[in-house]
């Protein structure tokens, strides 16, 4: 399945990670998320590591929980590694603990709390898009890109509809 993004999540978040899945992609931004997109008989390893290969940006959904998670962080490193843009979401009050925090230190994230993630759900489009706008792996029309720099922008100084905030 072709996507920009790829959504990081611990299984405790499973819930929080299919609303900020379903908000970007009713705005247009297709999202690869496990187990959604794992085919049945496919390697769960080579399936993750050939969809962060394939993205342009990952959305990490971040909670209490997301510290604990290899798979979280083994996701994070090679996102890191490969040069995605992170897009840190915070689904509840909490620090990135552990290894996270070192991968993290220089990501600006969005607090996406209280719940329901929807009326969080423009703003995080518009970062989104901004980290792809930034991915020059993206071939779009300089008329086209410079557009969406200035619309997430316009988005995230407070002129779109949803009331988010962002933390260092």
């Amino acid at each position: 399945m072709p996507h920009d993004v790829f959504l990081s999540y611990a299984s405790a978040d499973r819930a929080a990670a299919d609303a900020v899945c379903v908000a970007l992609e009713a705005r247009g931004i297709p999202c690869w998320m496990a187990p959604r997109d794992v085919r049945a008989g496919e390697d769960w390893g080579e399936a993750i590591l050939t969809a962060i290969g394939r993205a342009h940006a990952m959305v990490l959904v971040l909670s209490r929980h997301t510290a604990a998670s290899v798979h979280v962080r083994n996701e994070v490193v090679t996102a890191v590694s490969q040069g995605l843009a992170l897009v840190p979401v915070r689904v509840e009050d909490c620090q990135p603990g552990g290894a996270l925090r070192l991968h993290l230190a220089g990501s600006h994230w969005l607090n996406a709390f209280p719940p329901p993630i929807e009326q969080h759900a423009d703003a995080l489009a518009a970062g989104v898009r901004l980290a792809l706008a930034a991915d020059a792996t993206i071939e779009l029309p300089r008329a086209q890109a410079a557009a969406l720099v200035a619309a997430a922008r316009a988005a995230s100084q407070g002129s779109g509809p949803a009331p988010a905030t962002a933390g260092p």
